[in-house]
């Protein structure tokens, strides 16, 4: 099981419902909802500089002990996802929060349904009760 990320450049403000059809359409390879830009490549660089990505990475760059994908990011110039293993997730929201924030990027928790844009002070807390429903969603596939 793993705890998944999506992070796009918005070229407008967005709500945690268009955010959800967003990462929907994602998953499905459909990127007509978002478009490329620049600061999501550069979003994208310094995640691996510090975690190299499971696909560019050789056995013996990465530490598995350290490194906290579960799978290789699904990516392109218009977003990145990313799946963490969820002993790991603090640490990459963590992460991947601040480089958000550095980019000016948009970041989608599909999870807890809670969308972060930029300009936003606070992520608001993820809810601790949203890993039951996830769980359950996960069970009835």
């Amino acid at each position: 099981m793993s705890w998944d990320f999506a992070v796009w450049y918005p070229h407008a403000r967005t709500s945690p419902e268009h955010a959800a059809k967003v990462y929907a359409r994602l998953c499905e390879g459909d990127e007509s909802l978002v478009q490329p830009h620049p600061s999501v490549a550069a979003f994208y660089r310094d995640l691996v500089a510090i975690h190299p990505d499971l696909d560019d990475a050789s056995e013996d760059d990465v530490d598995a002990a350290a490194n906290p994908w579960s799978y290789p990011m699904e990516r392109s110039d218009a977003y990145v996802i990313v799946s963490c293993q969820m002993s790991k997730v603090g640490q990459v929201e963590d992460l991947v929060n601040r480089l958000v924030k550095e980019h000016g990027l948009a970041l989608y928790d599909p999870q807890s349904e809670r969308l972060t844009s930029p300009g936003d002070a606070v992520a608001p807390p993820r809810p601790w009760w949203k890993i039951w429903s996830l769980a359950e969603r996960t069970l009835q596939r």
